[in-house]
């Protein structure tokens, strides 16, 4: 819990821990339900944020590569090293169904790259896995 968060404020120093005893992919949402009040006696809830928070535990020798993701105009771009072999990129609308990306996946001198038309979609997920 937390308060006297002022409007434009923000609160630093928050925590969060996943446990690494066991291999596998983890998530939790979190939802925080805040309250605004202010001197003129307003005092009501504001709607839900929620956060969901996803760690993967991966055995030796299979941590996933970076990532790189960035909008380029109306498309989204992924690129990941080269050098990493064996990784396949993974789309979802909404992390609950994963599945592999079956565009065309470029690669450079330096870099596998894919290019995603956005279209109406504000919410992404993209992951690697082997």
């Amino acid at each position: 819990n937390f308060s006297n968060v002022a409007a434009g404020q923000s609160r630093t120093n928050l925590t969060v821990a996943l446990q690494t005893d066991s291999l596998g992919t983890f998530s939790q949402t979190i939802t925080l339900n805040g309250l605004s009040q202010n001197t003129g006696g307003f005092n009501g809830s504001l709607g839900p944020v929620t956060i969901t928070l996803i760690g993967e535990v991966a055995g030796e020798g299979a941590v996933a590569p970076t990532l790189k993701i960035q909008l380029v105009g109306a498309d989204v771009v992924l690129s990941w090293p080269l050098a990493e072999h064996g990784w396949v990129l993974h789309t979802s609308n909404d992390i609950s169904t994963w599945s592999p990306f079956t565009g065309r996946v470029v690669d450079t001198a330096t870099e596998h790259t894919a290019t995603i038309p956005r279209g109406g979609e504000f919410k992404m997920f993209f992951r690697l896995q082997k």
